[in-house]
């Protein structure tokens, strides 16, 4: 039931083709009169009805649709390296640890600056 409503099967069925054909390819731009510019997209046709409300003078919109172009799935393969690809050298030896000098804090040497 839709605010009081109540609906067949057919009527149900017609309203869910009706909103799955305007989801997928229907949508409405919001254009500036006077300098053509756009000034949003919408999904929803009442949404574009209130941003042209805002400034009813000099706004307007239209139903555009969505082109709906071919879909190809494509497939890869992964290999995990390419032919005559070298990782890098194991390590020959391991470089001693940093010395780390810390100076407490304030009593460090001042530094000129110039």
């Amino acid at each position: 039931m839709i605010l009081g409503q109540t609906f067949t099967d057919q009527q149900k069925e017609l309203i869910i083709q009706k909103v799955r054909r305007k989801r997928m390819y229907d949508y409405w731009v919001v254009v500036d009169k006077t300098t053509g510019r756009v000034i949003s997209h919408c999904g929803e046709e009442i949404d574009a009805m209130m941003m042209v409300k805002f400034d009813i003078d000099k706004r307007t919109y239209r139903k555009q649709k969505f082109i709906v172009d071919q879909v190809i799935t494509v497939t890869s393969t992964t290999d995990k390296q390419l032919p005559g690809q070298q990782g890098l050298p194991a390590a020959k030896e391991e470089l001693p640890p940093v010395e780390q000098l810390c100076i407490p804090e304030g009593q460090g040497i001042p530094v000129n600056a110039k």
